[in-house]
């Protein structure tokens, strides 16, 4: 089978579409399936009102949330192509 469903994950076609913040919500996603929402917010030492945005897309994880998740923001630069 060759269809799109059944490529490699390490496609880098599939790589590419996906967002900066797409692995740290499918980890939130996933530990809120174990502790809910609010035991996720006190966990991660974060309101109850921020940890829902970022479920719902409002704002990106930050600080605490990412520390708690095990990931960190890295902003890179690299020269315009022309």
């Amino acid at each position: 089978m060759t269809d799109a469903a059944h490529q490699p994950l390490n496609d880098l076609r599939f790589v590419a579409a996906l967002s900066p913040t797409d692995a740290p919500l499918r980890e939130l996603k996933r530990r809120v399936a174990i502790h809910k929402q609010k035991g996720c917010a006190l966990k991660a030492g974060v309101s109850l009102q921020f940890l829902n945005d970022v479920l719902r897309g409002r704002r990106e994880p930050s600080g605490a949330l990412l520390d708690w998740l095990g990931f960190e923001r890295v902003v890179t630069y690299r020269k315009k192509r022309v």
